[in-house]
């Protein structure tokens, strides 16, 4: 079997290139994806979401025409749930939507607006340690 010795070469020193960050571009898409904490929902554009530290404060994204959390909100923030300790929701928001929180499993607090008229299905399924819900009077 014949080795080609200068492939071998270049396959390594691109490899430790990518790894230490010498290859334009690579090290901006690293970055951007462990900065993506906060956005607005892909699917339906209704809600914003940023995480700062162990809160998620979700609000109603600028612009929007409904303050409604369609059930695919949550995947925006899922790789997170084992973080999140604390959830804000602002006023203007509307409907929490079905699993949005559901196995947020260090979550221990929630603040609930009055602006929220509707709790989809297994929001909080799997918030095992939720000790604090925060809901006007």
């Amino acid at each position: 079997m014949k080795v080609k010795v200068g492939g071998i070469i270049i396959t390594i020193a691109l490899i430790f290139a990518i790894a230490l960050g010498f290859v334009p571009g690579i090290e901006t898409a690293i970055v951007a994806h462990a900065a993506d904490t906060s956005g607005t929902c892909s699917e339906c554009g209704n809600i914003a979401w940023k995480l700062e530290g162990t809160t998620l404060t979700i609000s109603k994204a600028t612009g929007a025409t409904s303050g409604d959390m369609c059930d695919e909100c949550g995947e925006n923030w899922s790789v997170y749930k084992s973080d999140i300790k604390e959830i804000i929701i602002e006023s203007g928001v509307t409907t929490v939507g079905d699993h949005a929180f559901a196995k947020c499993s260090a979550m221990t607090s929630i603040k609930i607006p009055d602006s929220v008229t509707s709790i989809e299905n297994s929001a909080f399924s799997g918030c095992s340690n939720l000790i604090s819900v925060t809901i006007p009077v």
